[in-house]
């Protein structure tokens, strides 16, 4: 972004010196470089508004990422240690927790709007805080987890989303409820699905017992 003004200098003479010895252009030239610039122009418009459809996010992705703004801003020397989305009834609900020395946070968010609904602070001698902070970059997002999942399931309805690290590894926990269990009879079958949020791997698939 920025430039010296040795450069900017540079670049006007440049342009008295092109001016100085640039053929005549005719008209038709000229209507053909505009009609090139604007062939341009829409063919870049026409890319950016594919790269926007392709990474249009869901609303509960925008209502996660504004929970863990929110809860940045109320506890700004605390780590997130778990993200948790509920559905239940029909309406979201969005957990996180969180730690800070010998501080513990759970703090509960509605999804429409996105504000806290509840909290929980515990801050005891005794907690040894040996959860792992989540570092929240460069991992799939709940939108691709939930794709990842419901294409391994082949039916099915998402009911609990949770993202934690167990041994330096982040990874999505899936529920999946209505999916058919050949070794089971029973229609009321859970199905969790385990999948590593940095490389979208799935590393487990299994029922409900």
């Amino acid at each position: 972004m920025k430039k010296s003004l040795k450069s900017f200098a540079l670049l006007g003479m440049a342009g008295l010196m092109l001016t100085a010895v640039a053929p005549h252009v005719s008209a038709q030239d000229d209507s053909q470089e505009a009609s090139t610039s604007e062939e341009s122009v829409s063919s870049e418009e026409s890319t950016e508004s594919t790269d926007e459809a392709q990474t249009e996010e869901s609303d509960l992705q925008v209502a996660l990422n504004d929970a863990v703004v929110l809860f940045q801003e109320e506890y700004p020397n605390a780590e997130i240690e778990e993200l948790e989305v509920e559905l239940r009834n029909e309406e979201y609900r969005i957990t996180i927790h969180g730690f800070e020395d010998n501080i513990e946070y759970e703090v509960d968010f509605s999804v429409d709007p996105v504000e806290i609904t509840d909290r929980d602070e515990d801050n005891e001698d005794d907690n040894d805080n040996d959860g792992e902070a989540l570092v929240l970059v460069d991992l799939i997002t709940i939108d691709e987890a939930s794709e990842i999942a419901l294409e391994e399931a082949g039916e099915g309805t998402i009911t609990d989303w949770d993202l934690d690290s167990d041994d330096g590894r982040v990874r999505w926990e899936i529920e999946i409820d209505g999916v058919e269990n050949p070794d089971q009879d029973d229609d009321d079958n859970k199905l969790h699905i385990e999948i590593d949020a940095e490389t979208g791997d799935i590393l487990n698939v299994e029922f409900d017992d």
